[in-house]
Formats: C-alpha cells, structure tokens, sequence
C-alpha cells in the first residue's frame, strides 16, 4: 500500500499556504506534517494531521523518527521547497516555490541575504540534492532556474495551479503513484 506524507513544515502564511491548500483537496487521505505555527482551525478538515516544529534541530529528529516508519512504497512530497537533510528511503519530491533562496544582487545585499533565512533553506538545499528524485516547479521560470543553478536536469513534474485548482497531465499523475 502507497501512503503519501506532505511534508508542510515551514508554510504557515502567503503564496506557500495557498499551495498546501490545493495539496490538501487533491490529496484529502494523505497524512499532512504541518508547522506548529500554523492555524490549522482555518484549514479544510485533515485526517491524518502531524503537527511539527520548524526549529532546524527539531526537523532532523523529526525526519529520522519519520524515516522509521517509511518504506520504498512510500512518497514524501516536500512542498515548502527545501528536500529532506536525510535521505528519508522513500520517493520523495520537491515543490520548488521560492527564488529568494539563489541571491539575486538586484533584489538583496549580499551580507543581508547571508543573515537571512533564506540563505540557510539554501545551504540546506545544497547539501540535500541527493534526498529527493523529482522537483516540483509550479512554472516554466522556475524550471529554468533550477536546471540553470543546480547545472543539471533532475527529474522536473510541473504543476498548474490555475483559480486555485491543480491542473496536472496525465503522465505527470503516473509519477506519483507508480515506481520507475
């Protein structure tokens, strides 16, 4: 039996909470891991719910207590944009959402976005690319980015989010639910 885990922890606010609602209609029996900072008395009525800290050393418990329980026919679909720091066994798959994690001289001083939180989900990312198999862009701009950063193409599943519903191809659907 397939179990999918949504792993939400660092979306309690913006564009990522409309994000964790579309995944929580496509996705209602999916076992949800939200940010204890989240209200979730606003959310659509969850199941199976798993509330979590966010504080760095806390994750890493939780992610080895979480990779305890999985197995190869599990799916992990991380969708706050940073992958596991461990490799959890399971499939599991990126949502790639937020470009403020590459500096970007334009947008930010250097030593600022150093200090900033995005500059640690980016180390995080860094030393994390080998614990997931697939992103998640949500736009063409995003996979450009990433294949641009990171200098190679991982597997890529792009996902409309048109008037606040998912619009997902046929064979990206496949890769959610059958081994390759």
């Amino acid at each position: 039996m397939i179990n999918l885990y949504i792993d939400a922890i660092g979306i309690h606010e913006m564009g990522g909470y409309r994000v964790l609602l579309q995944f929580i209609k496509k996705f209602p029996s999916a076992t949800f891991i939200f940010d204890s900072r989240l209200d979730i008395t606003k959310l659509p009525k969850v199941k199976n719910i798993q509330l979590e800290s966010s504080n760095y050393i806390y994750r890493i418990i939780f992610l080895h207590k979480l990779k305890k329980k999985l197995n190869q026919n599990n799916i992990v679909i991380c969708i706050s944009g940073t992958p596991p720091i461990i490799n959890l066994d399971c499939r599991t798959f990126v949502l790639f959402q937020n470009l403020n994690l590459f500096y970007n001289h334009k947008n930010i001083n250097f030593f600022a976005w150093i200090l900033s939180i995005d500059f640690l989900r980016f180390v995080n990312l860094c030393f994390s690319l080998n614990n997931f198999e697939t992103w998640i862009v949500l736009s063409d701009l995003s996979k450009k980015i990433i294949i641009k950063k990171f200098g190679f193409n991982k597997r890529i599943i792009k996902l409309w989010i048109l008037n606040n519903k998912f619009n997902i191809k046929k064979k990206n659907m496949i890769s959610f639910t059958q081994q390759h």
